[in-house]
C-alpha cells in the first residue's frame, strides 16, 4: 500500500512540478473538486483533501485567508492615514445655527 509521501513522489515525477505548485494548479486555478483531482493524479480523493488542507487550498481556508489580508490591509491604512494629524491640537468647534 503506497504512502501519501509514495502518492507525492509519485505526482511530482509525473508532472515534474512541486506539489504544492500542481495543488495550487488543480484547486485555484482550475477550481477543481478533490474527486476530479483525484481522478486526474490517479491518487486516493482522501490524500488529495490532505494535501489540500496542509497548503490551506480549499474554498473556505482561502476565504479566510484573504479576508484576513483584507482587513489587515484596511488597518494599515487607517494607521497611516493617521500618521499626519495632531491630536494635540486646540478643539475648535463653532456650532452651526
Amino acid at each position: 500500500m503506497m504512502t501519501n509521501n509514495d502518492y507525492k513522489l509519485q505526482v511530482e515525477k509525473e508532472l515534474g512540478k512541486e506539489l504544492k505548485e500542481i495543488m495550487y494548479e488543480y484547486c485555484v486555478e482550475k477550481d477543481l473538486i478533490p474527486a476530479e483531482i483525484s481522478s486526474i493524479l490517479n491518487v486516493p480523493k482522501n490524500t488529495i483533501i490532505q494535501w489540500r488542507n496542509q497548503f490551506r487550498f480549499g474554498p473556505q481556508q482561502r476565504a479566510a485567508d484573504s479576508s484576513r489580508l483584507i482587513r489587515q490591509k484596511v488597518i494599515n491604512d487607517y494607521k497611516n492615514e493617521l500618521q499626519n494629524i495632531d491630536f494635540n491640537r486646540e478643539f475648535d468647534f463653532k456650532e452651526h445655527c
